[in-house]
């Protein structure tokens, strides 16, 4: 056998080496299409799928608002007027962007009777509106006026807040009565603290073992009864919790001295007290 010199030996290693690094690159080309044409036509795919879901939701508009549902009592608040008004504001909208704060704020600036107001999104396609409306706590016989201007007293709804909700029917219910002695406006507020402190009033009282008949409320002082048939007036500017203390130790005061008083006045820094006429003494 003969045998290959070194030279030629060296000439077959490199060309088969030569061989190898070409195979090699070839793959590496092919793998690197390959990759290529797949990231292609994956976006591709997207770009069909995600153009056939923008025509779908143009066309179709799945999360159009072509409902409202409207919740609640409707006693003082109109819910039919509620619906419009709602509806006026999210009706043909996408549910996704509906401003639920401002449909709250056109609800609540319109119907102050409303405590409070929720409205929420029920996909796809439904918005619900829930109303609270307030509660009253009592009746005011209040001052009122005809159309022939003649002075009247009519019965109005009050809740915590001094807001006046509507006419009432004393027959229909047994909510205390307070004897107001002002005109009041359906909608309106009444003046600050005139019912919270008939409230703060009767609980003092009831502290205090003083029996109550009438109570009337105006705007800068309260008058009331007390079950013997003496008249007391309080002052709003202070509690009444202190007020009533005073009262229950003047009128115990008295009872032991058998003087029998007739009005007991402590709107003013200076407790004014007038007696019967058969009592002896005044102050």
């Amino acid at each position: 056998m003969k045998k290959k010199s070194v030279s030629t030996l060296i000439y077959y290693q490199d060309k088969s080496r030569k061989k190898v690094r070409t195979k090699i690159h070839v793959h590496v080309n092919k793998e690197k299409r390959a990759r290529a044409v797949f990231s292609i036509l994956k976006l591709l795919f997207l770009f069909l799928l995600g153009g056939s879901v923008v025509f779908g939701y143009v066309k179709y508009k799945p999360f159009r608002v072509t409902r409202v549902d409207v919740l609640g009592e409707g006693r003082f608040v109109n819910l039919e007027d509620v619906r419009k008004i709602a509806e006026t504001n999210v009706l043909g909208k996408d549910i996704i962007v509906v401003n639920t704060a401002g449909v709250v704020e056109a609800i609540a600036h319109n119907y102050l009777a409303a405590k409070s107001v929720k409205v929420t999104k029920s996909y796809p396609r439904t918005i619900q509106v829930t109303v609270t409306e307030r509660v009253p706590i009592a009746l005011l016989l209040a001052k009122d006026a005809s159309l022939l201007a003649k002075e009247s007293t009519s019965y109005y709804f009050v809740d915590a807040e001094g807001f006046v909700l509507g006419p009432a029917d004393k027959t229909t219910t047994n909510l205390p009565i307070i004897s107001y002695g002002q005109k009041v406006y359906v909608g309106k507020f009444l003046e600050e603290n005139a019912i919270s402190y008939y409230f703060e009033l009767l609980h003092a009282l009831d502290e205090n073992s003083i029996l109550v008949s009438t109570i009337s409320a105006f705007p800068k002082y309260v008058q009331f009864y007390t079950g013997d048939s003496v008249e007391a007036l309080f002052t709003v500017a202070q509690s009444p919790k202190s007020q009533a203390k005073i009262l229950a130790r003047m009128l115990e005061s008295f009872k032991t001295e058998g003087k029998k008083p007739r009005k007991i006045d402590l709107r003013f820094d200076k407790v004014i007290v007038e007696f019967n006429q058969e009592a002896k003494g005044t102050d």
